[in-house]
Protein backbone atom coordinates (compact mmCIF):
# COMPACT_ATOMS: atom_id res chain seq x y z
CA UNK A 1 0.00 0.00 0.00
CA UNK A 2 2.64 2.57 1.19
CA UNK A 3 4.64 2.03 -2.34
CA UNK A 4 1.52 2.31 -4.17
CA UNK A 5 0.79 6.23 -2.50
CA UNK A 6 4.48 7.12 -3.21
CA UNK A 7 4.22 5.87 -6.75
CA UNK A 8 1.18 7.60 -7.18
CA UNK A 9 2.66 10.72 -5.94
CA UNK A 10 5.66 10.19 -8.16
CA UNK A 11 3.26 10.11 -10.61
CA UNK A 12 1.68 13.26 -9.86
CA UNK A 13 4.96 15.07 -9.58
CA UNK A 14 6.49 14.16 -12.65
CA UNK A 15 2.85 15.10 -14.64
CA UNK A 16 2.71 18.67 -12.78
CA UNK A 17 6.72 19.22 -13.60
CA UNK A 18 5.76 18.04 -17.34
CA UNK A 19 2.76 20.57 -16.68
CA UNK A 20 5.35 23.18 -15.72
CA UNK A 21 7.73 22.79 -18.05
CA UNK A 22 5.21 22.88 -20.86
CA UNK A 23 3.40 26.20 -19.54
CA UNK A 24 7.02 27.53 -19.81
CA UNK A 25 8.12 26.65 -23.11
CA UNK A 26 4.88 27.35 -24.79
CA UNK A 27 2.75 29.98 -23.15
CA UNK A 28 5.01 32.21 -21.19
CA UNK A 29 7.74 32.18 -24.53
CA UNK A 30 5.37 32.99 -27.04
CA UNK A 31 4.37 36.07 -25.47
CA UNK A 32 8.41 37.27 -25.28
CA UNK A 33 7.84 36.56 -29.04
CA UNK A 34 5.26 38.25 -29.68
CA UNK A 35 6.25 41.45 -27.66
CA UNK A 36 10.19 40.63 -29.23
CA UNK A 37 8.07 41.01 -32.44
CA UNK A 38 6.17 44.13 -31.65
CA UNK A 39 9.43 45.95 -30.54
CA UNK A 40 11.86 44.98 -33.35
CA UNK A 41 9.60 45.48 -36.45
CA UNK A 42 9.26 49.10 -35.95
CA UNK A 43 12.95 49.09 -35.50
CA UNK A 44 13.94 47.19 -38.77
CA UNK A 45 11.65 49.01 -41.12
CA UNK A 46 13.41 52.34 -39.66
CA UNK A 47 16.97 51.13 -40.57
CA UNK A 48 15.51 49.01 -43.75
CA UNK A 49 14.13 52.53 -45.27
CA UNK A 50 17.39 54.26 -43.86
CA UNK A 51 19.81 51.70 -45.70
CA UNK A 52 17.89 51.84 -48.65
CA UNK A 53 18.14 55.58 -48.68
CA UNK A 54 21.75 55.57 -47.96
CA UNK A 55 22.63 53.37 -50.23
CA UNK A 56 20.59 54.93 -52.47
CA UNK A 57 22.82 58.06 -52.35
CA UNK A 58 26.12 56.28 -51.74
CA UNK A 59 25.33 54.71 -55.67
CA UNK A 60 24.68 58.39 -56.86
CA UNK A 61 27.76 60.04 -55.29
CA UNK A 62 30.10 56.96 -56.42
CA UNK A 63 28.71 57.06 -60.18
CA UNK A 64 29.02 60.64 -60.13
CA UNK A 65 33.18 60.52 -58.74
CA UNK A 66 33.74 58.07 -61.52
CA UNK A 67 32.72 59.85 -64.23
Amino acid sequence: MKILSLYSRYLLYTDNLKYKIHYLFTRKYKEMDIRLLIVLVPVLAAGSWALYNIGRAALQQLRSMGS
